[in-house]
């Protein structure tokens, strides 16, 4: 909810059950794909792996994976990881990423974002 007290304000809500009028304020609910109510963000899956494409920097940590496919869950129970990029570097490696912004061409690499 945003109000204009002390030069504009949000407060996060961790429930939305109960509304109640409040002049000038403004309010939002976000939902998943299926349109339910999401109390906090939770990554539930990534995108399909992009050929050939490096999220360049940000790495949180890597992992030891022999496929890409793998990456996805060692990602999501990462706190703050959005996305991770595969290469076949030490008998495959995930390197999980903080931020997925900047993309680069790196040939063999394999790189999928977060759904939340």
């Amino acid at each position: 909810v945003w109000t204009a007290w002390n030069d504009g304000t949000c407060f996060l809500k961790s429930n939305a059950d109960k509304s109640v009028p409040k002049k000038g304020a403004k309010a939002a609910k976000v939902a998943n794909s299926v349109g339910s109510f999401l109390g906090a963000a939770t990554p539930s899956a990534c995108d399909k792996p992009v050929e050939d494409v490096d999220y360049e920097g940000n790495d949180i940590k890597f992992t030891q994976r022999s496929n890409s496919d793998d990456c996805c869950d060692d990602c999501t129970k990462t706190p703050g990881c959005v996305a991770y990029v595969w290469t076949a570097w030490n008998d495959g490696t995930c390197f999980l990423k903080s931020n997925a912004d900047k993309s680069v061409p790196k040939k063999g690499a394999k790189a999928a974002k977060v759904v939340f």
